[in-house]
């Protein structure tokens, strides 16, 4: 294969913006440059969200060059006006490149989709998340009236060259939304492996990180990572703290991360009396530091793709703790790298912490096969390497 393939990635946003998809898409780029390609991202101006740094319309970081489109008018008519902008200058950009790369099939998809078609070149499209009312062609199914969100997804379906999967989830929604399975191939979300490895000695990273807080720590620490939704069931963890405490065992519980659910997360653990147990510490920028700091890793998600939060933790060999669902099982094996606890059980998920304090031996040797797998299989290197051959697989 050529050593400088030419790549267009187009996504609905790109970081700054903070979110797992965005960040895969980001290291990702980096990575397949850092190995000779080239890669442009095409994607949208954000206002008004969360983002690491303000937005450029163009600027270029660690070899990235990145276009950012923005449109006119509030909701669907911002999205269709975005929609056509981006089609027209990925068709512009798209001259000069081998092949669209396009992740989440969402709006943004659709653009590239056509964009392809007119180009006759190559398109990916990497799948996001999965499940019936979480699938990406669902949710673009409904977000545009009239069936016209319906015919923007069929049209991904029917014209992407290959599919990108996360999990098996991923590929039985497709399958149900009549997409060929040799069209799809399995390719997991890639993390960097850190050279320190997670210990249980996390005093320091305690002291450094938590105990500077007014408020002190004298129990084992368990992280949670994500945005502070629904579907991410944080609850189910406070319902596990308050378990515990119940048994006469007490741990701390770090939330990281915003959103609109904190209020409904901050009345039950008043109601469950458990908020001295309970640390909000918000969006934060060393994420790494509170892993280190922590006890076990919970990521208790009613569905997930592939959590990047959950990769960053296994690839430190932190003990980690997760929900019965596809996006988690396509990363965890159970007593071998992880627990796995039956979607929505309290009491399952309270018993597994407590695995955590009680058996040490088991959880070093669960991290260690935890940073292996995550070496072998999850390396942003292997990563790369794998969407460079599959790459080359569709190059004409």
């Amino acid at each position: 294969m050529r050593s400088s393939v030419k790549i267009l990635f187009m996504i609905g946003q790109f970081p700054p913006y903070v979110g797992g998809a965005e960040m895969q898409a980001r290291r990702l780029a980096v990575a397949l440059v850092k190995k000779g390609a080239e890669v442009t991202v095409l994607t949208s101006r954000i206002r008004g969200t969360v983002v690491t740094k303000p937005q450029a319309l163009f600027d270029e970081e660690e070899g990235v060059r990145v276009h950012r489109l923005s449109a006119p008018g509030f909701g669907r008519i911002k999205m269709l006006a975005l929609c056509f902008r981006m089609f027209r200058e990925a068709v512009k950009i798209g001259k000069g490149v081998d092949l669209l790369h396009l992740h989440q099939g969402s709006y943004p998809a659709y653009a590239g989709i056509m964009a392809a078609s007119v180009l006759k070149k190559p398109s990916i499209v990497k799948m996001g998340s999965a499940g019936e009312s979480r699938f990406d062609l669902e949710i673009l199914a409904q977000s545009f009236p009239l069936g016209l969100g319906r015919q923007m997804a069929s049209t991904i379906v029917s014209k992407a060259t290959r599919f990108v999967l996360l999990n098996e989830q991923v590929k039985r929604d497709l399958l149900r939304w009549g997409a060929d399975s040799d069209r799809m191939l399995a390719i997991p979300n890639g993390v960097e492996i850190p050279e320190r490895a997670w210990t249980m000695d996390t005093k320091t990273f305690q002291e450094r990180v938590l105990l500077t807080k007014p408020q002190t720590l004298h129990a084992p620490v368990f992280l949670c990572v994500g945005n502070l939704l629904e579907r991410k069931n944080h609850a189910l963890v406070l319902e596990a703290v308050r378990i515990l405490k119940i048994k006469g065992i007490r741990v701390i519980l770090v939330i990281l991360g915003e959103g609109p659910h904190r209020n409904i997360l901050e009345k039950k653990a008043d109601d469950w009396e458990i908020r001295d147990q309970l640390r909000f510490e918000g969006t934060v920028a060393n994420v790494s530091d509170y892993l280190y700091a922590a006890d076990g890793f919970v990521l208790p998600s009613m569905t997930e793709g592939m959590s990047n939060a959950l990769l960053e933790a296994m690839a430190l060999g932190l003990p980690c703790l997760v929900s019965d669902v596809p996006g988690n099982r396509a990363v965890v094996k159970e007593n071998e790298t992880g627990l796995v606890f039956a979607l929505g059980n309290a009491e399952a998920l309270a018993d597994k912490m407590r695995s955590v304090l009680h058996d040490k031996n088991a959880m070093i040797r669960m991290g260690q096969a935890a940073r292996k797998e995550m070496k072998e299989r999850f390396a942003m290197d292997v990563v790369a390497e794998q969407y460079l051959r599959l790459y080359r697989n569709i190059l004409p």
